[in-house]
């Protein structure tokens, strides 16, 4: 079943696994994403980032070390988390 709490395994925001114990979610405030790490069966929150520059530099470290496939979903995501950008559209005189 699908669920809106960030660190719920079955949380509705995925945007990548990375490996076993790493993942990327969409936070549910809407303004970034998180870099998650399993523990057992709970996800931690470790890193909140707002840039995908940000985002892959996490991802490709030692501790890390996501996979191929999951780096490919992380290059696609946009240059900043798409709720950023819009806030500061709305903000702009």
């Amino acid at each position: 079943m699908s669920s809106n709490h960030e660190t719920d395994a079955a949380y509705t925001g995925l945007v990548a696994r990375l490996n076993d114990d790493w993942r990327v979610v969409a936070g549910s405030c809407g303004i970034q994403w998180i870099l998650q790490r399993r523990s057992g069966d709970q996800w931690h929150n470790k890193s909140f980032l707002r840039s995908r520059a940000g985002l892959l530099l996490y991802a490709t470290s030692y501790e890390v070390d996501a996979e191929p496939d999951a780096l490919a979903v992380l290059e696609a995501l946009p240059e900043r988390f798409p709720e950023a950008r819009k806030r500061r559209e709305e903000v702009a005189p």
